[in-house]
């Protein structure tokens, strides 16, 4: 360990639990990934009762500020009154008392957070997506006070940063063309898959699997409406009406905004009979489900990195999912692309698939590979270098 990292009072703040999905399994793998690093961070936490804090024993110190007012309590006041959050940063102060004393020469916030900017400490901020500029006819991304509320949040982050980290050469450009800011600044840190499914100490569940379909296709997505679970649904119900294929589909994940709309198409496409649909699960059944699908299928509207098709890749599992923004970067050969818009071009591909040994072992394979060619300890690697240059 090289002496200036040693000197270096890096801070992580974490606000994802489980419920975040893609979010809070970026988060683990940061903290998992610090955990090898030449720095020595200290971890702040906003629920002393957060699952994963007996993983990180003495090193997690809890940050005494209520979660909802830090995470949406300036914007939420800029979203009713109009008044500028930022006056309010000498408030935040005086409510982050544990985040003062340590005095952190940089701050990571793997998910984004008002508090990075409104604390005033250099910070260390991902975002994710943008999807709120490129889809904002999403209501999740864009109602109810949630475009502005992203607004400030990302445009202050990115103001105000002294680094951003992105998923993707897609996601970089993103962040540099709405928010201008330095390319040097946005640091490129491509998701890995979740350690849970590393295949070592990792079994069939038979009990589960004796559940499941013989063949089934696998989504597991929260009922957002942007997931696009009902084209998905038309596209079985045409491969069964106008073609005679039974394509079984699991499903898995909370029910957000359209869970109704998706009850509403599995009633009209008499599906009842081949969606099954499992609701929350725990990480340890992931992988039966994965290992033991034809196919994960996710026509998404959403871009440009997915954390389930990191997960197939992993796993061996053929992956079908969309042609929209960043998607392709992430997919290179190892999946079929389609038009999220389109059931008949959903169906197209997994009837393609569906009825193909040869490409489902071809697209597993080139998968499986793909995922090999970008590992746990490079995802380390490029964390500990954008650390390094938002210190400097």
């Amino acid at each position: 360990m090289s002496a200036d990292a040693a000197d270096v009072r890096l801070g992580v703040v974490v606000t994802a639990d489980s419920s975040y999905g893609g979010a809070y399994q970026y988060t683990r793998t940061v903290i998992q990934a610090l955990e090898s690093s030449p720095y020595t961070p200290r971890y702040f936490y906003f629920d002393e009762n957060w699952e994963d804090s007996a993983l990180y024993g003495e090193r997690w110190e809890r940050l005494s500020v209520p979660e909802q007012a830090l995470r949406y309590g300036a914007s939420k006041l800029f979203e009713r009154t109009g008044v500028d959050p930022a006056v309010l940063g000498s408030a935040r102060k005086a409510l982050s008392p544990t985040l003062l004393r340590y005095d952190p020469d940089l701050t990571l916030y793997p998910t984004p957070s008002p508090m990075a900017f409104e604390v005033g400490f250099d910070y260390l901020m991902a975002i994710h997506d943008l999807q709120h500029r490129i889809n904002p006819q999403f209501p999740e991304v864009s109602a109810g006070g949630e475009y502005r509320h992203r607004e400030y949040l990302f445009g202050r982050g990115s103001e105000h940063a002294a680094g951003i980290l992105a998923d993707s050469e897609t996601g970089k450009q993103d962040v540099v063309r709405f928010y201008d800011v330095d390319e040097s600044d946005v640091h490129v840190l491509p998701f890995v898959p979740p350690d849970y499914l590393d295949d070592a100490g990792n079994e069939v569940d038979d009990d589960l699997s004796e559940r499941l379909p013989d063949e089934y296709l696998f989504y597991p997505a929260q009922y957002w409406e942007h997931k696009n679970h009902v084209r998905l649904l038309e596209a079985v119900a045409t491969l069964r009406d106008e073609r005679g294929i039974e394509t079984p589909l699991v499903l898995v994940g909370g029910e957000k905004n359209a869970y109704e709309d998706v009850q509403s198409a599995i009633d009209e496409n008499d599906l009842g009979d081949l969606v099954h649909q499992l609701g929350y699960v725990e990480n340890e059944a992931m992988y039966t489900l994965y290992t033991q699908a034809t196919a994960l299928v996710m026509p998404t509207f959403f871009g440009p990195t997915n954390i389930p098709v990191l997960e197939a890749f992993k796993l061996g599992c053929p992956v079908i999912t969309s042609d929209v923004h960043g998607i392709p970067e992430q997919v290179g050969d190892a999946g079929l692309l389609v038009d999220p818009e389109s059931a008949t071009d959903i169906a197209d591909a997994v009837e393609r698939l569906w009825t193909d040994e040869s490409l489902q072992q071809r697209l597993a394979e080139r998968g499986r590979e793909r995922a090999e060619t970008y590992t746990r300890d490079d995802f380390r690697d490029r964390l500990v270098d954008a650390i390094s240059a938002s210190l400097n």
